[in-house]
């Protein structure tokens, strides 16, 4: 597994220089959300960075108008002969620059609205054969990135090192100052009402406002698990000079993992790596208990409107009055006695039933995906 390093500042060029990983993307001002490489710096910065033999990325991470993405692509073309790949998290973007620089490597970055396999699948196969690499969400189960790597054999990388964007607009949500003013604004602080106590980093910049956690990511002492998944590439992404010396000083030695976590100033979290439960509300959905049981099964909940009703598919004919029990996806038991039934069109049903679609009055607790059992299944 290679690593992967950012670079957002130049004051930290020198640091990335001699810090022993290959492959640098670049945060530059007019392409990345709060990257502050000038256009003016970004030559020499490039030079610098393939002088000392690093592999470069540029990140374009913006979203964009129709306009700004050819605007940006005619100033990324000054600079295309020392960028060979570019990473992308506007879809506009990522197929503006297929077609444009056929010859460039693309990185898709899918951290935000990516969470489902088909849809990564489809993305990847729109961008290919220009796409190189995917870098996904951190909160992707970790057996769907193993599918991934095994149906696609595209590269992987998620990020294993920095803080974690929780929001992100292209709308300056704080000021109304001049694009040129924002350039080096500090971070600002901020709390929601319900979590007075907690602060949220805020940063704006002239490509928009975006709010991050109160913890950084920390996933180094994961880095066997990581591997076995499929993950090829570990993002590091540093924001301040303390970080990037810490780097420095400790990168690739014997015990350095435990060295980053004992000295990063920022509190740290695994996020969602440890527990990923992001799939297991659609887990739920199909109610798993007892689903061997099919003779006991008379049918399933489809809609619960509080106080209105509950919407019922009967999947074998019934004879009322019946006793059954609801199965909830969380495995609550609910009997009830169902004395009449209503059809979709109102009309009342007592005595032998048919399969079909009924209403019953609301049921506390039962929820859609329950299954609707007879009693003397228990």
């Amino acid at each position: 597994m290679d690593y992967v390093l950012n670079l957002g500042n130049k004051e930290h060029l020198e640091m990335v220089t001699r810090i022993p990983v290959k492959e640098v993307v670049i945060q530059a001002r007019s392409f990345s959300l709060y990257g502050s490489i000038s256009d003016i710096d970004l030559h020499d910065t490039l030079n610098i960075l393939k002088l000392h033999g690093k592999r470069i990325t540029l990140q374009w991470d913006t979203l964009c108008q129709d306009g700004e993405i050819e605007s940006l692509a005619n100033l990324f073309a000054d600079y295309s002969k020392n960028i060979p790949a570019i990473r992308f998290v506007d879809p506009g973007v990522g197929a503006y620059l297929k077609r444009r620089f056929p010859d460039h490597q693309l990185q898709f970055l899918m951290w935000d609205g990516h969470q489902n396999r088909t849809g990564i699948s489809e993305w990847i196969q729109i961008f290919q054969p220009n796409l190189q690499r995917v870098i996904l969400s951190n909160q992707i189960p970790k057996r769907m990135i193993e599918k991934l790597r095994q149906d696609t054999k595209i590269p992987i990388e998620i990020k294993g090192l920095g803080r974690m964007q929780l929001f992100y607009s292209p709308r300056k949500l704080l000021h109304n100052n001049l694009p040129q003013k924002l350039d080096g604004h500090p971070d600002i602080t901020t709390a929601s009402n319900d979590r007075p106590s907690q602060f949220f980093s805020v940063k704006e910049t002239r490509q928009g406002t975006a709010i991050f956690n109160d913890k950084d990511l920390y996933l180094l002492d994961e880095l066997q698990e990581i591997q076995e998944i499929g993950v090829d590439y570990l993002g590091m992404e540093l924001y301040t000079t303390e970080q990037y010396q810490l780097i420095e000083e400790c990168f690739g030695r014997p015990g350095w993992v435990d060295e980053v976590k004992t000295f990063w100033k920022s509190p740290l979290t695994s996020g969602f790596f440890i527990q990923n439960k992001t799939d297991a509300l659609l887990t739920r959905l199909t109610n798993a208990y007892l689903k061997d049981e099919k003779q006991y099964q008379l049918g399933s909940v489809l809609e619960s409107l509080k106080n209105v009703h509950t919407l019922l598919h009967l999947s074998q004919n019934l004879v009322l009055p019946q006793q059954v029990v609801f199965v909830t996806p969380e495995r609550k038991k609910v009997r009830f006695e169902i004395t009449k039934l209503y059809d979709l069109k109102g009309i009342l049903h007592q005595g032998k039933i048919d399969e079909g679609f009924y209403r019953l009055p609301w049921i506390k607790y039962v929820v859609p995906a329950s299954l609707m059992k007879s009693n003397t299944s228990f």
